[in-house]
């Protein structure tokens, strides 16, 4: 039963199962929870050949993900969507938002 998969796994079922739908956007939120190495690089790799021909949306708080993955940054604060123009931008952003508890 999946219940009993672990995380990574459950991950890559979702993923695999977000990939085979004949979307034109694919939303992926925080892909990288749960998986090893090897499955991550493979998971960016199917969204790369992906994003030829889809609009791919991918949330992650993995800065250097990001900037090997994507072209175009949007940074989600309180007042919504700012566009980001590069990652040294989005690296400022990141660390004038942190909260430390």
């Amino acid at each position: 039963p999946i219940k009993k998969y672990s995380l990574g796994m459950k991950e890559i079922l979702a993923f695999i199962y977000t990939v085979s739908l004949e979307a034109d956007v694919i939303i992926v939120d925080e892909l990288m929870n749960g998986l090893d190495n090897a499955m991550r690089a493979k998971a960016f790799q199917i969204l790369k050949e992906l994003s030829e021909t889809k609009i791919i949306l991918l949330t992650s708080h993995i800065l250097e993900e990001v900037e090997r993955s994507c072209d175009k940054v949007y940074f989600l604060s309180k007042y919504g969507f700012d566009d980001v123009l590069d990652f040294k931008e989005a690296q400022k952003l990141i660390r004038e938002t942190q909260v430390f508890m």
